[in-house]
């Protein structure tokens, strides 16, 4: 029997553009939602090497993406969770920090381990980005450049779910919400309905 996906039947939402100025609720599995990326101890998310590659990797798109603001996100065993903002100009993306709760990791924010050198990560992200900054370029790109990675450092027969799911955030209310469910996914693990299994 095929697996079961959520919100398969309408992944994107029917006529809008999705280069537009704005927060995104990205969510991307891997395939059969095997657990690669570490595993939920006591509440707590332990990285393992391919999920320390998928949480850099992350960190680095708006250093290939300039319009790309990056909010709270998650690494959990067989998902990533994060928030993707896209502004253009310089006054709607400070405006876009200055909604962010204080506890936010933005572009500006990261620390010393998300902006380490990292130089075959970078050739290749700036090889395979595609010209359009549209979310749906943005998530191709951080997946192709992160299995390409991951196969260089295992040879676990590692993939990503064909598709992946988003949110288009409508109000600060909304993206305090989804905030608080990527803060909290780790504790909440067991109940997740991404769940699935294990390597």
């Amino acid at each position: 029997m095929p697996k079961q996906y959520p919100n398969r039947k309408s992944p994107r939402l029917k006529g809008f553009d999705y280069s537009s100025e704005g927060w995104y609720f990205v969510t991307i599995c891997t395939k059969d939602r095997v657990h690669y990326f570490g595993e939920v101890v006591h509440g707590h998310m332990h990285l393992s090497d391919m999920g320390q590659v998928v949480h850099d990797y992350w960190q680095s798109i708006p250093e290939h993406f300039a319009h790309v603001i990056l909010g709270e996100m998650v690494v959990m065993p067989n998902h990533v969770h994060g928030l993707i903002g896209l502004f253009y100009s310089s006054s709607s993306a400070a405006a876009a920090v200055r909604t962010l709760q204080c506890n936010v990791r933005t572009a500006a924010a990261a620390d010393g381990d998300a902006a380490k050198d990292n130089r075959d990560k970078n050739k290749h992200l700036s090889r395979i980005s595609p010209k359009s900054g549209s979310l749906s370029h943005i998530i191709r790109t951080y997946k192709a450049s992160c299995t390409h990675m991951i196969r260089q450092i295992t040879e676990a027969p590692f993939g990503w779910h064909g598709r992946y799911y988003d949110h288009i955030v409508r109000n600060q209310a909304d993206l305090q919400r989804i905030e608080n469910y990527i803060q909290n996914n780790p504790e909440a693990w067991s109940q997740d309905r991404f769940f699935g299994k294990k390597a």
